[in-house]
């Protein structure tokens, strides 16, 4: 009797034939490979009739030889490896269509369907948002590994077996207190595979059991560490804000802080972003670039009561400012964004991470309360008129030397040139022409904060108190006609620092008395002499009768001009009424011909000097036969030109 079987791999197994001595035959052999067995028996060589094929089936799952695969490189690699053949196939297909061919037949890696007992194909088909679920990663992707379940001796099993795979957060865990159970199907030739989603970043506990009988039976256990996905502009929370609501207000240079709580879209925390992080702003200013619109609307010209002394002045441009920092101690991805806008109207700040805003906050700049010393003084007189340069803000200064008319942002452009910084400038209105005694001058006070913005409202009762001083100019003593004044030495160039801060390069003599080196401040500044106190170098005071050579007064070296000791009764209070527009109306008499400063006192904050100007007597008629024929001729071309211009046509005079 000869019994010959065939394992599945081919391969014929020892058979022990014994003969049980009653007619039959006992056949024994170690199978110890699961599958399909081929089977023959004859005796001599007549076969014997029969089965000719068994199959044996894997024992039970042995937990000891199982594996577990996760997603390594190796994977990784097929995928780029089918991502550049796909794209090679892709321009193959296209080439082949445009010459008339064929189609070619689509990959096995991109059919839509894969064989649902293929395995290695449906593996294949899995897209890149899969990672390795025994390594851990970002929360919200897809992780899947696979378990091969073999039985005691390494056969692959089938699917009677039951695993339970769980995540247990470890107590780091954020958003995930209850524990998350992955999906576990079988694929086929003793594989499974297991797919589960982490929501809540930290660390978790993979646990694999087998369940055996009525009980669970450890097969692998793993720490893996999750961490939050990217930032999430829904997601993200505002923990703290100093300015709460919708479009609040805060006042100019006043800090806004915010604790910002960067989340992912699964609400966890997101931490060491300090370089992905940035802040900008939409400000009045980027209104005005990008629409072309002035900052301040302009007046109207020729419109009745057309003075908009608010109008006269624009505010500097100041940056904003916004700092984002980690704040740690209010917790893990909390930042701390400060905000500091400075230009009066509405702003809008954003906070971007890697580009993409996920952060915004609306809110309306006011004005702070009042800095004496950035307050201005306007004119409020019929006089007023549009600027010369700019035509649109109203015009406040005059100029003698050019005859023109500027507000100050031009007043600043035009005479910041070394040949028209000494020009002394007039307030239109007030001290650019000659008054009468006793005539009542009326200007304005326009209140400004810190950052130059036009307070329109104060919204404070504390009271404003406006003051005059005046220094009447006195008679020079006359120079002896018999005495000659004699020059010696080579001039020398010094600089003058004016009360108003501003420097102004002369030349002297060193045999120059500091009484004549007075007369040329009054001739500069219009500063009467005897209200003046020269201090060289800002150390020695000068005294009238020296020379600047007894104080050795070298190139380069700085006068310093100020106010000698001023007593009350040289300070007037005068009316200082609220307009209601932000212009607070001051109007005083011509007490006498020199030089006025208006002091404005606000609250608790000190008496400041606001604005120094010069008045004059007005010019009497000439004296002198030629003179008096001159001006005649003067008056009567003036009319003739005034009745040349009443009769043009109003196209003409268009």
């Amino acid at each position: 009797m000869h019994v010959r079987v065939q394992d599945p791999s081919g391969r014929s197994l020892d058979v022990n034939v014994s003969n049980n001595n009653d007619g039959s035959y006992t056949a024994t052999f170690n199978g110890s490979q699961a599958g399909a067995y081929a089977l023959a028996v004859r005796f001599g060589a007549e076969p014997i009739p029969g089965p000719t094929a068994f199959t044996l089936w894997p024992g039970p799952t042995d937990p000891a030889n199982c594996l577990f695969l996760g997603l390594n490189s190796n994977y990784e690699e097929i995928k780029r490896l089918e991502a550049k053949a796909t794209a090679l196939w892709n321009e193959h297909r296209q080439t082949r269509s445009e010459v008339g061919n064929a189609p070619l037949p689509v990959p096995v890696w991109m059919r839509p369907d894969p064989a649902p007992g293929d395995v290695e194909h449906a593996e294949l088909d899995l897209d890149l948002k899969y990672a390795d679920g025994l390594v851990g990663g970002v929360v919200g992707r897809r992780f899947r590994f696979r378990i091969l379940a073999r039985d005691a001796l390494h056969n692959p099993c089938d699917a009677t077996a039951q695993f339970r795979v769980t995540l247990n957060p470890t107590g780091t865990a954020v958003g995930t207190p209850e524990p998350v159970l992955a999906e576990v199907a079988y694929e086929g030739n003793g594989y499974y595979g297991v797919c589960y989603t982490v929501r809540g970043a930290g660390a978790y506990r993979l646990d694999v059991a087998l369940r055996q009988g009525a009980g669970l039976v450890s097969m692998q256990t793993k720490e893996l560490a999750f961490s939050a996905a990217a930032v999430d502009a829904q997601s993200c929370v505002v923990v703290h804000h100093t300015h709460p609501g919708d479009q609040p207000e805060c006042r100019s240079g006043e800090k806004i802080k915010v604790l910002l709580s960067l989340r992912d879209r699964y609400s966890n925390p997101v931490g060491k972003m300090d370089g992905q992080l940035a802040g900008s702003f939409y400000t009045p200013w980027d209104k005005c670039h990008n629409e072309g619109v002035p900052f301040e609307q302009p007046m109207h010209q020729g419109a009745p009561g057309c003075v908009d002394p608010t109008n006269a002045w624009e505010p500097d441009e100041h940056e904003p400012d916004l700092v984002v920092a980690p704040a740690p101690s209010h917790g893990d991805g909390v930042y701390q964004v400060t905000i500091k806008a400075y230009t009066v109207g509405p702003h809008v700040a954003h906070v971007t991470c890697a580009s993409e805003i996920v952060y915004t906050f609306s809110f309306t700049v006011v004005p702070a309360e009042p800095m004496l010393p950035n307050c201005k003084v306007v004119a409020t007189s019929e006089d007023v008129r549009l600027c010369i340069e700019c035509d649109r803000r109203t015009a406040i200064f005059f100029s003698r030397q050019c005859g023109q008319a500027f507000c100050d942002s031009c007043w600043k452009v035009r005479h910041s040139n070394c040949h028209r910084a000494s020009h002394p400038r007039s307030m239109i209105g007030v001290d650019d022409r000659g008054r009468e005694l006793g005539e009542e001058l009326a200007c304005g006070i326009l209140m400004r904060d810190a950052y130059d913005n036009n307070i329109l409202h104060l919204g404070s009762d504390e009271p404003v108190e406006a003051r005059i001083e005046f220094h009447e100019y006195l008679p020079e003593p006359k120079a002896r006609k018999d005495v000659k004044a004699k020059k010696k030495g080579e001039p020398v160039a010094i600089e003058i620092r004016s009360l108003d801060g501003l420097l102004t390069a002369v030349e002297v003599l060193l045999s120059d008395t500091v009484s004549q080196l007075k007369r040329r401040v009054f001739e500069m500044d219009g500063l009467p002499t005897n209200v003046q106190k020269l201090v060289l170098d800002g150390t020695q005071d000068m005294e009238d009768s020296k020379s600047l050579k007894d104080y050795q007064v070298m190139k380069g070296s700085i006068v310093d001009v100020e106010l000698a000791d001023v007593g009350e009764d040289q300070q007037q209070r005068v009316p200082c009424v609220d307009t209601g527009r932000g212009v607070w109306d001051v109007r005083f008499p011509v007490q006498g011909y020199g030089q006025y400063c208006l002091l404005l006192q606000f609250g608790s904050h000190p008496l400041t000097r606001l604005h120094r100007f010069t008045i004059e007597a007005p010019a009497g008629p000439p004296k002198g036969k030629a003179s008096q024929t001159k001006m005649l001729d003067l008056t009567l071309e003036l009319e003739d030109l005034k009745g040349r211009w009443a009769a043009l046509s109003p196209a003409e005079d268009a």
